[in-house]
């Protein structure tokens, strides 16, 4: 599905479904990978660019502890309430395959599975070019990407497996509940995980939704990173600094380019 025409992608819709508590175990916690954002801007310093920026879940708490940091997306609609949020962050719309700022930074933030959203060879090269045109020499490019351990795999091959409800919020624009169910899918010829998003609202209307995320393994983007001038200088296997493992529920790189 287009990015304009997702649901997902409404940023009042966004906000409110992160606030509702998720009813799932391994729905994403909004709050867990905060700290590890902060923590690694006051490792390599600022300015930071924020890519695929959102509502400003990362970019507005950066800012808040005094980092300056400029936040670009895509969609209208999420760049808006960002905006509503706060003015402490540059907002900016871009395409990250294709921005020109004209400017260096410190640190390059690529969130919550942002990465995996380019699925082909060609639009993964045009982000890591703009984004070591964009960095310091000295810069950082951070990547936190969708990783599907072993275990996980092999459950998704042997049985379907559908969670019944895994958020329930309000539209905040109409007061109206939205149940939002979920089923997740693999493709292994296309390395593709598919997220499978339906929102159930109280009137009855279901908006189906679905969000590809494209699946990198450790050997294939080390060399992708290798031959667009990149390097892997630290792995995380999550938020808390752990080290990335074949088991690991993460997969989050410190890069930085030559």
């Amino acid at each position: 599905m287009d990015i304009g025409q997702s649901i997902f992608y409404d940023g009042e819709l966004y906000d409110a479904y992160l606030a509702s508590p998720a009813l799932f175990d391994t729905d994403h916690d909004t709050e867990i990978d905060r700290d590890f954002w902060l923590k690694q801007a006051e490792k390599y310093g600022d300015p930071i660019l924020e890519i695929g920026c959102g509502t400003g879940r990362i970019s507005i708490p950066l800012a808040e502890a005094g980092f300056s940091v400029v936040g670009i997306d895509f969609a209208t609609s999420m760049l808006a309430q960002a905006r509503r949020k706060s003015a402490r962050v540059e907002w900016l719309q871009e395409d990250i395959r294709t921005f020109n700022l004209d400017r260096k930074f410190a640190c390059i933030f690529a969130p919550y599975y942002v990465f995996n959203y380019f699925h082909e060879l060609e639009n993964v090269e045009a982000v890591l070019k703009n984004c070591k045109t964009h960095l310091k020499p000295d810069g950082k490019l951070i990547l936190d990407l969708a990783y599907l351990p072993p275990k996980f795999l092999r459950d998704l091959v042997e049985q379907e497996r559908l969670v019944e409800i895994i958020r329930e919020f309000v539209d905040p624009k109409t007061q109206e509940k939205i149940l939002v169910k979920f089923e997740e899918k693999y493709d292994f010829k296309e390395q593709i995980h598919s997220e499978l998003i339906s929102y159930h609202f109280s009137s009855g209307k279901v908006v189906p939704d679905k969000l590809d995320h494209r699946i990198y393994f450790p050997k294939e983007i080390k060399a992708i990173l290798k031959y667009n001038g990149f390097r892997i200088e630290q792995l995380f296997g999550d938020y808390d600094g752990t080290p990335f493992q074949v088991n690991s529920l993460r997969h989050i790189l410190v890069c930085g380019h030559f």
